[in-house]
């Protein structure tokens, strides 16, 4: 009887020793570094900034065209781009960038020129991950909003209907402006895009 019984007590802790290491495997497991919020967030950033861009162009030379007049919206765009950054470097996104070179050429081609040098295939780290270069990049697209923003508020200058000189942002500036930064936000999304597939890695 005794020894029914330490067979039976060896048997199952070989059960529970067995079921803990099943448990443990299973919690070793690969997790996306996919963020939809990140995803959709670029979406409406571009959508915000381009219909704002052009609307300021219509308007520039009227008193609602001025950079006073749209303190608000530029606050907006800036609190959006913000939030998009620190939630991708909680995501670990303070380490360096790393991709596989398909999606870093594909990452390139659609970036232009102003691509940060950390994201080049030359200045990728090899522990680095997809997650901190998307943070580079989303940082890059904040810069392009200052650099932006800086334009209507200093340098672009207008004629308004009473002959005085107002803050505005003229046409061709809106025009290369918003190629610039959608072609960073199409970088951002190349990147986006390998995370949900998988591809980043």
């Amino acid at each position: 009887m005794h020894a029914r019984c330490a067979r039976g007590l060896s048997l199952l802790c070989f059960g529970l020793a067995l079921s803990s290491a099943t448990l443990a495997c299973a919690t070793v497991r690969f997790i996306s570094p996919y963020d939809q919020v990140i995803d959709e967030g670029l979406m409406a950033y571009r959508q915000q900034i381009n219909v704002f861009v052009k609307d300021l162009a219509d308007k520039s030379g009227k008193p609602d065209g001025t950079f006073d007049a749209n303190k608000g919206e530029w606050n907006s765009l800036q609190t959006k781009i913000d939030g998009l950054v620190e939630r991708a470097k909680l995501q670990g996104g303070e380490r360096a960038c790393k991709l596989p070179t398909a999606i870093t050429e594909r990452m390139l081609a659609v970036g232009g020129a102003s691509v940060p040098v950390e994201v080049k295939a030359e200045a990728q780290a090899s522990q680095g991950t997809s997650e901190g270069c998307t943070v580079r990049l989303l940082s890059l697209i904040r810069v392009q909003l200052d650099l932006l923003m800086q334009i209507h508020r200093e340098t672009d200058k207008c004629t308004s209907t009473e002959g005085t000189s107002v803050s505005c942002l003229r046409s061709a500036t809106a025009k290369d402006a918003l190629q610039i930064t959608n072609q960073s936000i199409n970088a951002a999304w190349v990147v986006e895009t390998a995370k949900k597939r998988g591809e980043d890695s």
